[in-house]
């Protein structure tokens, strides 16, 4: 039996598709491709890269066509990448060492995914053991792990690692693919609280705040009736905490998620907005401490504790009259964001008043 193979679904994907079967290329056994109705040369790019090719009529339901590419397998491991993802070099040998290796009765395993746009990597359950019955779950936001937890099975973790492209550019086409996705799933299943959070995110860049904000209470009310917390629990508090802050419901997320940068950033934001500058710093030294990746299920911005982190400082520094800390500060903020013009203005501003000072 093959080790290993590759399983992905497509439609119109000829932009994006070579360059990820090329990252594929010598080191997976096969490449099943389902295409779900492409109108462009997916198909024929499939082919020609030695993938074996099968229809499967899109129905609006992204866990029956991933479940329909697992079916066709052959090998005892699959690995569910997409269109818009590479694998980085070097990653083949290990990955074939570490699931070839005996002993292990993992069902699955995570690999690293770096999502692009300036976020942190996390970690994603992507490789799965074939022949196990396990199957996706979710007419979108898929996941393997309502079927991993129903067979109390093992996941490890493998040093696979991919990167993303698909989040870069305009959103507005998938956010209308997308739409009446989440809302038939949270009609199916209301608990999922990312199809909340991912239904308020695209209301709130439609500018239907209300409506943004209603999803996002729902999101925080599904959480709370959880049994167990869940790590993507953290999208909710995150979505519900734009502003204005509300102390209680930050508290409520610090006892949830004391690790989480976007906890620790937001608590810095509500102390600025207090006047307790010194807080404020302590909280935001505290994020620079923090590892990068680690166990984040959930993908954090790099600005967080960058630009964001610097420009805050900056402002603390300040307002507390320390006006060379403040500069200093600015100048790390502008040589991360470049383009951000203001910190370039105010670094000037903080050097006029220390000269006066």
């Amino acid at each position: 039996m093959p080790l290993l193979g590759a399983a992905l679904i497509v439609r119109d994907e000829e932009r994006e598709l070579p360059l990820c079967l090329e990252s594929l290329a010598g080191w997976v056994d096969e490449i099943v491709v389902v295409d779900t109705g492409s109108r462009d040369r997916t198909r024929e790019l499939a082919a020609a890269a030695g993938a074996r090719l099968f229809d499967f009529p899109w129905r609006g339901d992204f866990a029956a066509a991933r479940n329909c590419a697992l079916s066709h397998m052959t090998s005892e491991w699959a690995l569910n990448i997409d269109a818009d993802e590479r694998a980085l070099p070097g990653c083949g040998a290990p990955v074939r060492r570490q699931l070839s290796a005996p002993g292990s009765d993992a069902m699955g395993q995570r690999l690293r995914l770096h999502p692009g746009s300036g976020q942190d990597w996390h970690w994603a359950l992507r490789l799965v053991r074939c022949g196990r019955g396990l199957e996706y779950t979710g007419l979108i936001h898929e996941s393997l792990w309502p079927a991993i937890v129903t067979a109390c099975g093992v996941v490890d973790d493998s040093p696979l690692e991919l990167t993303h492209t698909g989040y870069d550019g305009d959103s507005a086409a998938k956010n209308a693919r997308d739409l009446p996705l989440l809302e038939a799933e949270l009609r199916r299943d209301p608990s999922r609280v990312n199809c909340w959070c991912h239904l308020a995110e695209i209301r709130f860049r439609q500018g239907n705040l209300n409506a943004a904000s209603a999803a996002w209470s729902e999101a925080l009310r599904q959480v709370r009736l959880r049994p167990t917390p869940r790590p993507d629990d953290l999208f909710a508090f995150v979505g519900a905490l734009r502003d204005p802050l509300d102390d209680t419901l930050l508290r409520e997320a610090e006892t949830r998620f004391p690790q989480a940068p976007q906890i620790i950033f937001l608590r810095a934001r509500w102390l600025i907005e207090q006047g307790e500058y010194a807080s404020a710093l302590a909280a935001l030294d505290r994020l620079a401490g923090l590892p990068s990746g680690g166990e984040h299920i959930v993908a954090a911005d790099l600005r967080l504790a960058g630009e964001w982190a610097w420009a805050a400082r900056a402002l603390c520094h300040f307002r507390m009259r320390q006006f060379a800390e403040s500069r200093a500060c600015y100048a790390e903020a502008a040589a991360l964001a470049p383009e951000q013009m203001e910190y370039r203005v105010k670094q000037a501003l903080c050097e006029r008043l220390e000269a006066g000072a």
